[in-house]
């Protein structure tokens, strides 16, 4: 182990989950996002997407529940999810994660 997946094992992990894909893609890498998935007061569900640096827990709307969090690998035409936990809100991607972020990334 070196001292990057000791201090910073989310983003070791993250950026191992890049370097797995970079042979597919070499020629473009990835944009690094966090996202949170938050369930409205009205009860329907919305992505939210942010910086790397900033952590989950700043991402949730006031009056908004979060239900799902982790980070999104964006490439030309699609999404990689890898199963990286937020730590701050302690949860995880979920199955419907995917479908929609890029839905408001307009992927198909």
């Amino acid at each position: 182990m070196n001292i990057l997946d000791a201090l910073l094992p989310t983003h070791a992990a993250l950026h191992a989950a890049t370097a797995s894909r970079i042979t597919l893609h070499a020629s473009h890498p990835p944009t690094q996002l966090k996202y949170v998935i938050v369930q409205s007061p009205d009860g329907r569900h919305h992505p939210i997407l942010g910086s790397p640096t900033i952590p989950h827990s700043h991402l949730v709307p006031r009056g908004h529940t979060p239900v799902s969090a982790g980070f999104a690998l964006i490439y030309a035409n699609q999404i990689q999810i890898p199963q990286i936990p937020s730590i701050t809100l302690n949860l995880g991607p979920k199955p419907n994660d995917p479908h929609l972020i890029r839905s408001i990334l307009n992927i198909q």
